[in-house]
């Protein structure tokens, strides 16, 4: 689901009364999500601050996690722009440990049996993004974490065994541990790449899952697609990256269907 922050991870994960086993990765502590309605849509309209295709994406259901339709009401990802002072570290550090303390206390409550992961390690410090040299938080160092009760209290109650990964780490430091998934991922867009989800699934959850399941051994027709895939797509530039997003997010002209289409079948080798 794009654009998905921890709170929506969470919302979703309220509607999961049974099941043999819930894997979460939860997203980084950046992506807040904001309510709006018909109302703010046309006045933001009125004063020139959405253009119509924005306002079309906000409309689209697979943007956001929940809508009515009369009158409009969605939530939808906001990052911080020309107002960074106003955004704090700690609160959305903090945000992210109380949802990841919810959900466990939800699965516990219900008898379910999860394990926990990371898009990135939870120090790293978003509000700058390097790829590579991503800076770091440092909660002995930084003020206000371990000197305030609150976050001290909820921070201390995750239960670290359930991680698949020690909290400083996540999918995309295991991209950067592996030299064949530095080489498969697009310089333009830095979300791990179809071959480094592969390899992080097959690595960390498909041991626990065999235990749970019958085993499906037969991946390599998966992980063949996975490399054809990845090789692809790392090699597109910028603007035909701009193509593909606007399709994904429902911005469709007779031009970038073609491309889609383009994309998708040289992609499958079909």
């Amino acid at each position: 689901m794009p654009c998905a922050g921890n709170d929506v991870i969470k919302k979703n994960l309220f509607t999961i009364d049974e099941s043999d086993h819930v894997i979460i990765m939860f997203s980084g502590y950046d992506r807040i999500t904001l309510g709006v309605d018909q109302k703010y849509l046309t006045e933001m309209a009125r004063q020139k601050k959405l253009t119509f295709n924005d306002i079309q994406n906000l409309k689209n259901g697979r943007c956001n996690f929940f809508r009515t339709n009369k009158p409009l009401t969605t939530f939808i990802k906001s990052e911080p722009d020309d107002h960074m002072a106003i955004y704090s570290n700690f609160h959305m550090m903090y945000n992210l440990v109380e949802n990841m303390y919810d959900c466990q206390n939800y699965l516990q409550a219900k008898g379910i049996s999860y394990t926990f992961c990371l898009w990135q390690g939870m120090y790293n410090d978003l509000s700058e993004l390097r790829a590579i040299n991503q800076p770091k938080i440092d909660l002995d160092d930084y003020e206000g974490f371990k000197s305030n009760k609150i976050f001290k209290k909820v921070y201390d109650s995750i239960d670290r065994d359930k991680f698949l990964q020690p909290l400083d780490k996540g999918i995309w430091e295991h991209l950067l541990s592996d030299k064949k998934l530095v080489l498969a991922q697009n310089k333009w867009d830095l979300h791990p790449s179809s071959l480094c989800h592969f390899d992080y699934f097959t690595k960390y959850m498909k041991p626990i899952l065999d235990d749970k399941f019958q085993t499906f051994k037969d991946i390599h027709e998966l992980e063949s697609k996975a490399v054809r895939f990845s090789q692809y797509y790392a090699d597109l530039d910028k603007s035909q990256l701009e193509s593909v997003f606007h399709s994904r997010a429902g911005l469709w002209t007779n031009d970038s269907w073609d491309q889609a289409k383009d994309f998708y079948f040289k992609a499958w080798g079909k």
